[in-house]
């Protein structure tokens, strides 16, 4: 009559689609006179009937000569718990026209297509600095994967010039930052400073992440850096003895000037000067006023402070009497490659008041 017995000592089968069918074969060798039959059963080991598979015990039947392979089906549900494999234990019975043969038993193995998170990636912060000083030009910047760390993911990163300009302020490459499974260490990457001599204000760039591959792209995703300059530039100031006044005579009468809060007698004509300091060859002046009080002074854009400059002003006074009116002159001294870069400002009062 010959045995029966299990295909294989182990199946496996998945959630994914295409894996969701398991078929398990039970063979009958060693002769095939008479009918023959033998019982199986199912039985969840790890695996839960109803939440991770199904199916039914049942009985499989051969004819008399008949040596062909029996199947049954365990159907695997896919769920959304991310968790391992789970096991199915399998089993014979005593069997009817045939003897049991080995192996009887067998286990089923469920594979889940629910990953663990693989996690996000991002900066660590949203800004960082650094500076042209000693010690300062090395910038490090970090990026961080957090809230899991399934599967290598990696992610590329770029720099972006903003007032910084790449070459002479600073020298730094795009590149890709590459974790592996289970890796949640800090990657980073770095950005050297060019310490040049140039007076300026603070420089920026920005430093991107772009789309990761195995891993979710966190916040944030730019950040901007800072170059903080250290070149102090000549000592450039304005003061009561660059800024020096000759008054004026108005209406026959002698006024007194007061040119940034000192009082400055006036005698005739009006005219005022800056002498520029050594080294201000990279400089300029600008010059601007209120345009109400002020009458006849020539505004003007000096570069470079060479040499001294001048310009000449009246301040109205409409009744003639002692009632004081004043124009107001706000100077600047910039950098003449950044007009913005501001090295010192000032506003003078220029006041008309009747002795």
């Amino acid at each position: 009559p010959g045995t029966v017995q299990f295909g294989a000592t182990s199946y496996s089968g998945g959630e994914a689609a295409g894996q969701r069918t398991i078929t398990i074969d039970v063979t009958r060798t060693g002769g095939n006179f008479g009918g023959a039959s033998v019982p199986y059963t199912i039985t969840g080991n790890n695996a839960t009937a109803g939440v991770d598979f199904t199916a039914n015990n049942g009985t499989l039947v051969w004819g008399d000569g008949d040596t062909g392979t029996k199947t049954f089906i365990i159907t695997v549900l896919d769920d959304a718990t991310v968790e391992s494999a789970e096991l199915i234990n399998l089993a014979l019975g005593q069997p009817v026209g045939a003897t049991i043969g080995s192996p009887s038993t067998a286990s089923v193995a469920i594979i889940s297509d629910d990953n663990p998170p693989a996690g996000t990636v991002q900066f660590s912060q949203s800004s960082y600095s650094g500076g042209e000083a000693s010690g300062q030009t090395t910038i490090t910047i970090t990026a961080t994967r957090a809230g899991g760390s399934f599967g290598a993911g990696s992610v590329p990163y770029s720099i972006t010039a903003g007032s910084a300009t790449a070459g002479s302020d600073y020298s730094a490459s795009n590149g890709t930052l590459s974790w592996a499974n289970g890796d949640t260490a800090n990657k980073s990457f770095t950005i050297s400073v060019v310490d040049d001599a140039t007076t300026e204000s603070n420089e920026t760039l920005t430093v991107s992440l772009g789309s990761p591959t195995g891993v979710t792209l966190g916040s944030p995703s730019t950040a901007s850096v800072s170059i903080a300059d250290n070149d102090s530039g000549p000592q450039v100031s304005i003061q009561d003895d660059t800024i020096e006044a000759v008054g004026y005579q108005y209406a026959s009468a002698y006024y007194t000037m007061t040119s940034a809060g000192q009082i400055i007698n006036a005698t005739t004509g009006t005219s005022y000067w800056i002498t520029p300091q050594v080294g201000m060859s990279n400089y300029e002046i600008y010059a601007s006023g209120d345009g109400s009080n002020c009458e006849g002074i020539n505004w003007d854009v000096w570069t470079p402070m060479s040499s001294n400059r001048s310009w000449s002003t009246s301040v109205t006074n409409t009744d003639g009497g002692g009632d004081s009116r004043y124009c107001s002159v706000s100077i600047q001294i910039r950098a003449i490659s950044n007009p913005s870069v501001i090295l010192d400002s000032a506003v003078i009062y220029l006041s008309a008041v009747a002795q």
